[in-house]
């Protein structure tokens, strides 16, 4: 058997949460632009792209509650809506 990887720490899955809330968000504005300045197959791409993140998301959602039990991790990849904290900084504006 081969050996066991060892998983994200609390800090690194709450970087990684709000890095991908970050990328999701922008992905919807780049979806708006790319649906106003072409066909719909363009920006199809970004939405596919955002159903990508969001598969993501939900796996690492599954593993932190795997790996960190009763810890309070329920905003961890699904923050609240008012949570507007970026937490990608390389994310073009």
């Amino acid at each position: 058997m081969g050996k066991r990887k060892p998983g994200l720490t609390l800090e690194e899955h709450e970087r990684l949460g709000k890095d991908l809330r970050a990328l999701r968000e922008w992905l919807g504005g780049v979806m708006v632009q790319l649906s106003v300045a072409y066909p719909h197959k363009v920006a199809d791409r970004a939405h596919k792209a955002q159903g990508g993140i969001d598969s993501l998301r939900s796996l690492l959602d599954a593993l932190i509650h795997h790996e960190h039990p009763g810890q309070g991790v329920m905003h961890v990849y699904y923050g609240a809506n008012n949570d507007r904290e970026r937490g990608t900084d390389n994310i073009p504006s």
